[in-house]
């Protein structure tokens, strides 16, 4: 063969398993089986060590797998998620072994059953988990936290301390699982999956994360790609380390405290209006991220809650697409996205900036109970000689203090202002040093909002944090 038949051939190859990568990783639909697709990989690397000068950066051959989808937020490997290389016969194992023991001596293998499903990551800060997301082509994935929260399998805090874990697994389908779902599929006239493999893949990247915990999704653990505050030497001693992290029934344990007397903190990750349900829908995310999420989420009774403490800043802001009815387009809002370092801790995305919206605030007090409020970011305001409140929509021509059903461009914020303090308060240490038009902006949003603001944020510092003299 020479070279012009061969570069032929590769580029039809490529094309085939570029398809075939598309089908099998992205929509979760292969059309051929693993072995199909794995002589047409072995075929196309072949050809490509006989002409190396026909290898490219795009080939196939030098990807995991498939690309992160649009559809969810993309997360970017610290550690690169390889993917594992097939043997077909003996002598290919045996090259394998060589070639290990030429890079590696005293060489001691661990053999562990393929679970064959969809690879992921899981992170976890403070033995709290905080991050999953999909291998993607082994650089790049896609965030799906919310959808591997639903995994019963998968603890969200760990029962030994530890800063910072990343571990990975493979999230599978019991036969029995997909047997059961695939009936399912098939009563309702629905195309039913192909295999357990394809069907934990397309269960566990649906943008929302309830039909996710309804297709009873597992996961195993077989390896830790990064750790910090333990070291560890060897594949065998990681793998009996994450032997120590035990499942529990997080339900049992969390309202076996609070039958204790003991204090339960649950943290939202998201804002009120991201609420799948109660949110500026389409602009929202998969999951309940109001109060009474918590409830489902940590399987306690509603009547179990005690304080709910809504946190929001002096000003509003919001990241990527969705209804801002107060957001600045002119130098005040510029000033307070500088002033305020208002960008992406990951994306370093610019934030949308405005004044305070308390037509919205007013609702996520009412949907979420809130019993204290908590006001961030006080000093970003410490230089306007004004301070204005959005405290009614006009829409249409006609105001009105309840949050719309439906919210869009044409909607007007009608503002109240209030004098700036304009004075540095970072320094301060306790609210005798607020100055009188601070608290007097304290006591206006007090009165429109009918719930105390016990803490006050005048910079990013833990000493910054000001505990108020509010009533109990």
């Amino acid at each position: 063969m020479n070279i012009t038949e061969a570069e032929k051939l590769i580029n039809e190859l490529k094309k085939q398993i570029n398809y075939h990568n598309k089908k099998y990783y992205e929509e979760d639909a292969p059309e051929i089986d693993d072995y199909e697709y794995d002589m047409l990989l072995r075929r196309l690397e072949s050809l490509e060590s006989q002409f190396p000068q026909l290898l490219t950066e795009d080939s196939p051959t030098q990807k995991v797998g498939g690309s992160a989808a649009a559809k969810f937020k993309p997360v970017e490997h610290s550690v690169k998620m390889e993917s594992l290389h097939d043997s077909f016969s003996h002598d290919e194992l045996r090259d394998f072994d060589k070639r290990v023991r030429n890079q590696v001596s005293d060489v001691k293998y661990v053999v562990e059953p393929k679970v064959d499903g969809l690879s992921v990551s899981a992170e976890y800060i403070n033995s709290v988990f905080v991050r999953g997301s999909t291998r993607g082509d082994g650089v790049v994935g896609e965030d799906i936290t919310e959808n591997l929260r639903t995994i019963k399998s998968l603890p969200l805090h760990l029962n030994e301390e530890i800063p910072f874990i990343e571990v990975r697994g493979e999230v599978y389908m019991s036969n029995e699982n997909f047997l059961k779902l695939v009936k399912n599929q098939e009563l309702n006239d629905e195309k039913p999956f192909k295999n357990p493999r394809n069907a934990a893949a397309g269960s566990l990247r649906q943008k929302d994360a309830k039909i996710t915990e309804k297709r009873n999704l597992d996961i195993v653990v077989f390896n830790i790609q990064q750790i910090k505050g333990k070291t560890l030497t060897e594949h065998k001693e990681s793998l009996e380390y994450l032997k120590k992290f035990n499942l529990i029934d997080s339900e049992h344990v969390i309202n076996g405290f609070l039958k204790e007397g003991k204090s339960v903190l649950a943290e939202g990750a998201q804002g009120t209006l991201l609420d799948v349900d109660f949110g500026s829908y389409p602009f929202v995310t998969s999951s309940n991220t109001i109060c009474a999420g918590a409830c489902t989420g940590l399987g306690i009774a509603p009547n179990k809650i005690g304080n709910v403490y809504g946190i929001f800043k002096a000003y509003c802001t919001r990241v990527g697409s969705g209804p801002f009815p107060t957001e600045l387009f002119d130098e005040t809002g510029e000033k307070m996205c500088s002033i305020g370092h208002e960008f992406g801790a990951v994306t370093g995305r610019k934030r949308r900036c405005g004044w305070i919206d308390l037509v919205a605030l007013k609702y996520a007090i009412m949907i979420d109970g809130v019993t204290h409020l908590i006001m961030m970011k006080s000093d970003v305001l410490d230089t306007f000689e004004t301070i204005k409140a959005c405290v009614a929509y006009k829409i249409d021509g006609k105001e009105t203090e309840e949050f719309p059903f439906e919210i869009n461009d044409s909607i007007e914020p009608v503002y109240v202002e209030l004098p700036g303090w304009k004075c540095d308060m970072t320094k301060m240490q306790s609210e005798d040093e607020f100055p009188e038009e601070f608290n007097a902006y304290i006591s206006f949003l007090e009165e429109e909002l009918q719930v105390p603001i016990k803490i006050v944020s005048v910079g990013p510092d833990r000493e910054q944090t000001i505990v108020r003299y509010t009533e109990e």
